[in-house]
């Protein structure tokens, strides 16, 4: 809660303020930190314009535009998670682009080598199935694909769709049902070991987000 954040907040600036480093990288836009004294440069990583490319879909509440220009006030350069997302962050921010650098994301392949096998389980468990990884809400676009799939959904009663993700609230539930499709579209709480096996079981992924900085459950479906 807020009095944990808190306490982490406190015990992080002690940590800043008395421990030697060689390189500052956070790993969020929460300017708490920025009030540590500079003791080496600071680098952070960009991952989208999200919040300023669809703000309709957050609070007039939200500073995350204002806290991203916080720290891109004082990061000695940043690191882009795609080009896309480099091309984003200089349409709606002032910095200087040679100071930028594109690491794109990646996979562990490792980890997804067994997808195919382990989607054999998968395929036992729920049949023929559609898959849906991450979040669902607003620019994700869930709701406007799960619509657009009623029709083809009730010609083919064998297929099931299966999300990953927070589990359904109260209104996905409803919705879903709204649609005719209770008890075809399914939550299941999957492990990082267990989505490779989501992935190599199912008969289509789908991707339907507005926009994502990179979109790495793609790569991920593309590694099983």
């Amino acid at each position: 809660g807020r009095d944990l954040r808190r306490l982490n907040s406190t015990n992080s600036l002690e940590i800043l303020a008395n421990c030697g480093y060689d390189l500052f990288h956070p790993t969020a836009y929460d300017p708490y930190c920025l009030s540590a004294p500079r003791k080496s440069p600071m680098v952070i990583t960009f991952h989208d314009c999200i919040h300023e490319h669809f703000p309709e879909y957050f609070g007039l509440t939200d500073n995350m535009t204002a806290s991203k220009r916080l720290y891109l006030e004082k990061a000695d350069a940043v690191i882009c998670i795609s080009e896309y997302a480099r091309t984003e962050l200089l349409k709606y921010f002032e910095y200087d682009e040679k100071r930028t650098y594109v690491v794109p994301h990646g996979v562990d392949h490792s980890a997804f080598r067994g997808a195919k096998e382990d989607g054999r389980e998968r395929v036992a468990e729920y049949g023929v199935y559609l898959l849906f990884v991450g979040g669902r809400g607003g620019y994700k676009n869930w709701a406007y694909w799960l619509r657009a799939l009623e029709g083809p959904m009730k010609r083919r009663k064998e297929v099931k769709i299966v999300c990953t993700g927070r589990d359904f609230s109260e209104d996905e539930k409803a919705f879903i049902s709204s649609l005719g499709l209770a008890g075809r579209v399914l939550h299941v709480a999957a492990s990082t070991a267990q989505l490779p096996g989501l992935y190599g079981g199912a008969r289509a992924f789908f991707y339907p987000s507005l926009d994502e900085g990179f979109g790495l459950p793609t790569l991920e479906a593309l590694a099983s």
